[in-house]
């Protein structure tokens, strides 16, 4: 594991992995609920959006979002020259910040 995020009710759990997978887990029961395997590159960061439906990873220099509860892919951005470093949800969670190792900062509205 690489990076690890908690929603903020505290049941759910993500993770990303250099083995290109980011996953979901319930913890209070430690079942997975979903892997999004596939990933061209390793998750170097997620994070869970304040009302706990989506999560979002920083996937290479990519940004993927899915829905926690289906598994659906919501949305991506290709956003980076480089490799995303940290990415997280403003508090509305209306709008995505990530930064990279290209040495900028992007946030985009979904």
């Amino acid at each position: 594991m690489l990076t690890v995020a908690l929603s903020p009710d505290g049941r759910t759990l993500a993770s990303g992995s250099v083995d290109k997978t980011v996953r979901v887990w319930d913890i209070t029961s430690g079942q997975l609920r979903h892997s999004f395997s596939g990933q061209a590159d390793w998750a170097n960061s997620v994070a869970i959006s304040p009302e706990g439906r989506t999560v979002v990873g920083g996937i290479g220099n990519i940004t993927k979002i899915w829905d926690l509860k289906t598994g659906e892919l919501l949305h991506t951005v290709s956003n980076h020259s480089d490799d995303i470093t940290a990415v997280s949800f403003s508090l509305t969670g209306k709008s995505i910040i990530s930064s990279s190792q290209d040495k900028t900062i992007k946030i985009f509205w979904w």
